[in-house]
């Protein structure tokens, strides 16, 4: 498992350097503008060398439904980066990606449930947290610190149970990003992309998924909104408020809650510094809760999102 995620680290590393060098030359890039901060073009296709790098895990090609999701959403992201797909196309693709992913067994198995709501429950899940990572890509760092943390934290607990298979694909995920990273955080040499931002994801959404957490605790299922809970939370944020004003949820707005605290005039470095240490503290709680009852932990998780909705509701109408 070392050697794989020490190439897939080198692999990104290469590759992203290349992207920046393909795209100045290709014209491959994001040009200011809009809701966008950046003053001049970026390269926007930092998503290939994450998704080369989790090529490199060969529990993928035992699972070609889990291969052949993961290289539509490539797909289907790319195409978006060059042509702009439309919102209800997207979702139509990623729809159809969680069905497949579903078929193949990848869903949530909650016996308190019917079967059909499991089902249901699993495809709003994954197109969710896939869009999720696309959402919360509004600012340099955010969503690949953000993964990084996520994905390290999936592969230690994958790890603690013993499940080998969710590590490593957690794992070449943590290394894709680390080997990013440097190169996205502020100011950003190249960006994720839909090519990146989808496929982080789609393979966080299935990671989460199938963690075997009733080995820890019957409490651990609610570990992934613990883990997830910054790109969760946004994007009901975003959604509400767009909602709320009578807009299309699926087109794009200045309401994310990192942009309302560039707003407030802290700088991008400020804001990375605050969400991606609030998401290590929720991390740290995913692990706390397995501690304590259901009733405990369920309260543990109304007070954060108490607490974020609140700080989220004045920040809006400042």
């Amino acid at each position: 498992m070392g050697l794989t995620l020490i190439f897939s680290f080198i692999i990104s590393s290469i590759v992203t350097p290349l992207m920046i060098l393909l795209g100045k030359r290709f014209h491959l890039l994001d040009k200011p503008g809009g809701l966008k901060e950046h003053k001049e073009p970026v390269p926007f296709l930092g998503g290939i060398g994450i998704f080369i790098a989790l090529m490199l895990n060969k529990h993928l090609y035992t699972s070609p439904l889990i291969l052949t999701s993961l290289i539509i959403i490539f797909l289907l992201g790319f195409i978006d980066d060059l042509k702009h797909l439309s919102p209800y196309t997207k979702l139509a693709v990623q729809l159809l990606v969680a069905g497949i992913l579903v078929y193949s067994g990848i869903r949530t198995r909650l016996v308190f449930i019917p079967e059909w709501a499991n089902i249901v429950l699993s495809i709003l899940w994954i197109v969710g947290i896939t869009n999720a990572f696309n959402i919360i890509d509004v600012m340099d760092g955010i969503s690949g610190g953000v993964a990084l943390i996520g994905s390290t934290t999936f592969m230690l607990l994958a790890l603690k149970t013993g499940n080998l298979k969710i590590a490593l694909f957690s794992g070449t995920l943590m290394a894709g990003i680390l080997g990013f990273l440097p190169y996205n955080l502020p100011p950003a040499r190249i960006f994720l992309g839909d090519t990146g931002s989808l496929v982080i994801g789609l393979v966080l959404s299935i990671i989460s998924l199938e963690i075997s957490y009733s080995m820890i605790n019957p409490v651990a299922v609610l570990v992934p909104i613990f883990v997830l809970f910054f790109p969760i939370f946004d994007t009901l944020y975003v959604v509400s408020i767009r909602l709320a004003r009578r807009k299309n949820p699926l087109k794009g707005s200045p309401d994310h809650f990192v942009l309302k605290l560039r707003k407030q005039g802290l700088g991008v470095p400020e804001i990375d510094a605050i969400v991606l240490l609030l998401t290590i503290s929720l991390c740290e709680a995913s692990y706390i809760v397995t501690g304590v009852g259901l009733k405990g932990a369920i309260v543990v998780l109304l007070v954060i999102s108490a607490i974020f909705t609140l700080f989220g509701v004045i920040l809006h109408k400042r």
